[in-house]
């Protein structure tokens, strides 16, 4: 009995530890595992996976105006959101303060141009509600499509990330997605 004790227990810390607080979505430290398990997936059934990187746009001004528990208010309802966009076998992660990564699942390009898109636009269209105050919030995202020549998962976390940089660099508010060919298509 102890032995059966112990195992549910340690099974719930495994997911305590890989589950930030505040937002309920997997955190950095669960990211490669899961990323490595897409990854050999694709390679095994020769279907492709998507990762769409975001984060919120100047955030720290959030902060400043309405103070951190608005912060964390606006994170709580932004990823709230997301969650009912993807799909239940796609995993969602906090890997920073406000950045995000979700690990879409056996999905093409047209998917994930759709996906990303419909989450900007959900996030763009309905303010966050903080003491009866709207609070208008953009995110800026950057997708990449996994290819077969990728040598690991880190080359499409890197073409997701540049692709981010870029929705940064073109005004926020933003999707850019990293094309094949290593070029990045701007959506507003």
């Amino acid at each position: 009995l102890n032995y059966v004790i112990n195992g549910e227990h340690q099974q719930m810390l495994k997911k305590l530890s890989d589950t930030d607080f505040l937002t309920g979505w997997l955190n950095r430290k669960a990211l490669e595992p899961c990323a490595l398990s897409c990854r050999e997936t694709a390679q095994r059934t020769g279907h492709t996976f998507g990762i769409i990187i975001f984060d919120v746009d100047h955030f720290k001004a959030i902060n400043d105006k309405w103070g951190h528990h608005a912060g964390d208010v606006a994170l709580q309802q932004i990823t709230s959101r997301a969650k009912d966009i993807v799909r239940d076998e796609d995993n969602c992660f906090r890997i920073g303060g406000e950045e995000f990564l979700i690990i879409l699942t056996r999905c093409n390009a047209e998917q994930l141009h759709r996906v990303s898109e419909r989450l900007r636009q959900t996030v763009a269209s309905r303010p966050v509600m903080m003491n009866d105050k709207p609070m208008n919030i953009t995110i800026s995202i950057g997708s990449a499509l996994s290819r077969h020549d990728d040598l690991g998962w880190q080359a499409l976390f890197d073409r997701a990330d540049k692709a981010l940089y870029q929705s940064k660099a073109e005004g926020r508010n933003t999707v850019s997605i990293s094309e094949p060919e290593h070029t990045a298509e701007v959506w507003q």
